[in-house]
């Protein structure tokens, strides 16, 4: 894989028309699973996109607070312009998640090496 580019969401299930998203360019051979929490991690520096799921205290808010109850990395998505999407599961709310839509697991069977292969499918929310 090339450099490219990680497609953070800011808030948890981005409304249409209201993206609130980050872009991080990434080298080849980078921890992509590190970059994400370390991103996560750091506190706003930038007014709050949207409710805060973990705390209303407002003392030292973290960017991660804003992604839901439970919000896990459960991988990433690499589209065909080397753009990476992350995608969440929060554990609280049972609903698998990247960006303004939901996703899931499905099989496909292909013909040529005749073997099953799991496929992200995204639905519109």
């Amino acid at each position: 894989m090339a450099d490219g580019l990680l497609v953070r969401p800011n808030k948890f299930k981005e409304s249409r028309g209201r993206s609130s998203i980050t872009k991080l360019r990434f080298k080849k051979g980078q921890n992509l699973y590190s970059v994400a929490y370390n991103y996560y991690s750091e506190g706003l520096s930038e007014p709050p996109p949207g409710p805060n799921y973990i705390s209303n205290d407002g003392i030292r808010s973290k960017r991660h607070e804003y992604l839901g109850p439970a919000p896990c990395v459960a991988g990433f998505l690499l589209t065909e312009n080397d753009t990476e999407i992350l995608l969440f599961w929060d554990a609280y709310l049972k609903v698998a998640w990247a960006h303004q839509n939901t996703w899931r697991i499905e099989a496909e069977f292909d013909e040529k090496v005749e073997a099953w292969f799991p496929i992200i499918r995204f639905t519109s929310t």
